[in-house]
């Protein structure tokens, strides 16, 4: 469920972006504390099909990263030894992505508090940079989701892959830049 309204922030986020909800929806689809940030996991994001083409924002799980180590531990069951190289592979990737990852997350926070602020013009401007470091750091987290190869079973590879899809943002969208063609979960 948690999951779910992660989600429905980022579509609110992206539909936001495009001027087609209210700043009432948005603050009825964050809550009152505008919503969080999980430690949850990435997917990969691609473009919105009736956007104009524009790349599409990350999810918040997106912008924080592969999944964690207990994350993945509990996900595909990784045995000690797994769980130890995975844990040093995870800390380095993100020790290296960590500066972009702030920046994107910062961007994305910022866009978003404009837009609930009723500064829709100001929160359209932020898009550009919040794309720009999107585009830098997702080739970074697929090359690491596809080197755990060499690391993981085909079993755990494909629960893996599953787990990724489902942190991405939704992927219909409607032929008029309308809201979701189908609730995502």
């Amino acid at each position: 469920m948690y999951s779910t309204n992660i989600r429905n922030c980022s579509i609110v986020i992206v539909l936001a972006m495009f001027g087609l909800v209210g700043s009432g929806l948005a603050q009825g689809t964050y809550g009152p504390d505008g919503g969080g940030w999980s430690r949850r996991g990435m997917g990969h994001g691609g473009h919105m099909g009736a956007g104009g083409g524009e790349r599409r924002l990350p999810s918040p799980e997106q912008v924080e990263g592969p999944a964690t180590p207990n994350t993945l531990k509990d996900l595909v069951s990784l045995n000690p030894d797994q769980l130890q190289k995975y844990t040093g592979r995870y800390n380095d990737h993100i020790a290296a992505t960590k500066p972009i990852r702030d920046s994107l997350r910062t961007t994305i926070q910022t866009m978003r508090t404009k837009f609930e602020d009723g500064d829709r013009e100001s929160a359209r401007e932020q898009r550009p940079l919040a794309e720009r470091l999107w585009k830098d750091l997702s080739p970074k987290d697929e090359a690491f989701s596809k080197g755990l190869k060499d690391l993981l079973t085909k079993q755990q590879m494909d629960q893996y892959k599953k787990w990724e899809k489902e942190q991405a943002p939704v992927e219909h969208w409607g032929r008029h830049g309308g809201a979701p063609e189908s609730d995502p979960g």
